[in-house]
């Protein structure tokens, strides 16, 4: 069972820490990373098992790269933000929480074939869509395993120093 805090609402405590570190991330997400938050939800049932969080970006003429980078730092800085509360670890259906536990999208403002439109997770895979000639159904342009751009991100961040 759930445990309640006495506030008169029915409501479990680890749902008030999910929102507490959303809402920090989301005002981050505005600031550090042009991204606002068009759909919160999550399975909060009797634990935390996942969580949803769908962004805009206006960003446009998005490049993979540019995509992979900004969609990997969003969700590691999330993820961080989950681990790094030790009031809501105890609710977490696994801990560490991992990028399989958030469903997250950004999509960004498309206007031609092959930019990127939308970005999202998917069995451990990062898509790329993009729209068709006709501006109709998603187009899938690229994938990767969440690892791989994991990898590629991080190494951009903390480049070699040189002997």
């Amino acid at each position: 069972m759930a445990v309640r805090e006495n506030t008169g609402s029915s409501e479990p405590v680890y749902c008030k820490y999910v929102d507490e570190i959303s809402h920090e991330f989301l005002v981050l997400a505005k600031s550090k990373y042009g991204l606002t938050c068009s759909v919160s939800a999550g399975a909060l049932m009797d634990r935390v098992n996942s969580i949803t969080l769908v962004f805009d970006s206006r960003e446009e003429n998005v490049p993979i790269e540019r995509a992979r980078s900004l969609f990997v730092k969003s969700v590691e800085d999330y993820l961080s933000r989950i681990n790094d509360d030790e009031k809501l670890r105890p609710y977490l259906s696994h801990y560490p929480f991992i990028q399989s536990g958030v469903n997250f999208r950004i999509s960004f403002q498309a206007t031609k074939k092959n930019e990127i439109y939308l970005v999202f997770l998917s069995h451990g895979k990062i898509i790329y869509m993009t729209k068709d000639e006709n501006q109709a159904p998603l187009v899938k342009l690229s994938e990767e395993s969440y690892e791989e751009a994991r990898e590629i991100v991080m190494a951009e961040r903390s480049p070699a120093i040189a002997e």
